[in-house]
């Protein structure tokens, strides 16, 4: 695997993204500056020697340099074995779908020092990759809920369907816009505002 300069820039936003971009320049931006490193990373889950493996590369929470996950960086160490020996412990070929995933390691995990919403939804997603089961809804926590506010999606819910985003996101996977929502949350806001104005202008147009 090539070290890509992107492979782990976690929820950073973009700089080179100009401000006013629409919810098409955004994905348009994702797709040609985020999917291949994103997919590079997947694809280590995928190729690892056994599960064991994989939960064991998973629960380390780094990357292929051996450098932790910007999402998992000021977890302690000491949390993360935790979190290795209870996700060891589950019988991990039961689950039959990303959703049977996440929840059987969400129970547990859910007693260890900081490890959150988030970082088991990283953790089920790179074990996922080698189980073959990735994510059919768009989880949502931390950033991702807040890209999820501004588009008036996701109250109340730990989740939400794909087809409830708008058009623009149908040319992603669900994990990717759960990406999306958490990298460029503050875009997202712009350009719905953005949506807003000009709404509100064409109806004013009319009147």
């Amino acid at each position: 695997m090539r070290n890509s300069p992107m492979a782990d820039q976690g929820c950073r936003a973009p700089n080179e993204l100009r401000p006013g971009s629409s919810l098409r320049n955004i994905v348009d931006h994702y797709i040609a500056a985020r999917r291949a490193a994103s997919c590079e990373e997947i694809d280590r889950f995928r190729r690892a020697e056994s599960l064991e493996a994989a939960v064991a590369m998973a629960t380390a929470c780094t990357n292929e340099r051996d450098k932790r996950h910007s999402h998992q960086r000021r977890i302690p160490g000491a949390s993360l074995k935790a979190m290795h020996r209870k996700v060891s412990a589950l019988d991990l070929l039961r689950a039959k779908s990303f959703d049977d995933l996440h929840d059987a390691i969400l129970n547990a995990t859910d007693s260890i020092h900081m490890i959150g919403p988030l970082t088991v939804y990283d953790v089920a997603t790179r074990i996922g990759a080698y189980l073959k089961l990735a994510p059919k809804h768009v989880y949502l926590h931390a950033g991702t809920r807040v890209g999820a506010k501004a588009l008036g999606l996701g109250a109340g819910s730990s989740r939400i369907e794909h087809g409830d985003l708008p058009p623009e996101f149908g040319r992603l996977t669900p994990a990717e816009c759960e990406d999306v929502l958490c990298i460029y949350k503050d875009q997202i806001a712009q350009a719905t505002r953005g949506r807003r104005t000009a709404r509100k202008v064409s109806k004013s147009d009319s009147l």
